[in-house]
């Protein structure tokens, strides 16, 4: 359940082979400071591949279905104000399939 009152974005994302999880908190770490500074550059992580994303209006639900194959994966958490500006981002993980 989405309690704020921002449109949520969760976007899961595989790691490409040969890619440590490290690198996606890193690059979600320079959009924090970016969106802190007030330049943000929003785009995907260079080393994932986005596999299922969802937007979740303010008070609702939304449901994350995807067909995963075996490797490493983040979910990127992203809050973003009434006009689409990202207010907030974050990743969870890493999520391992076998």
């Amino acid at each position: 359940m989405n309690t704020t009152s921002s449109k949520a974005a969760f976007n899961l994302h595989r790691l490409l082979d040969g890619h440590a999880y490290h690198e996606l908190e890193l690059h979600i770490q320079q959009r924090q400071q970016g969106i802190a500074a007030g330049n943000d550059i929003p785009g995907l992580p260079p080393m994932t591949v986005h596999v299922a994303g969802v937007m979740v209006e303010p008070g609702q639900r939304g449901m994350l279905e995807a067909t995963l194959s075996s490797g490493t994966y983040g979910l990127v958490c992203r809050r973003d104000s009434p006009t689409g500006k990202a207010e907030a981002i974050y990743v969870k993980g890493p999520f391992q399939v076998d």
